[in-house]
């Protein structure tokens, strides 16, 4: 997962498949993000434009 421009494997040892619908077939797998890598991403964003909470 892409956070912030560097790439993750996130918090989770989990993954989900990808797959494309209109075969099923699994195209790749990629990392489950959990709370913690929601938080990160967000921080990230704040800190980037310089969001102040009022």
């Amino acid at each position: 997962m892409d956070i912030n421009g560097q790439f993750t494997s996130g918090k989770s040892i989990e993954s989900l498949q990808i797959i494309y619908p209109a075969t099923e077939e699994v195209l790749d797998e990629g990392p489950n993000g959990v709370v913690e890598d929601y938080l990160a991403a967000v921080a990230e964003f704040v800190i980037k434009k310089g969001i102040r909470s009022r």
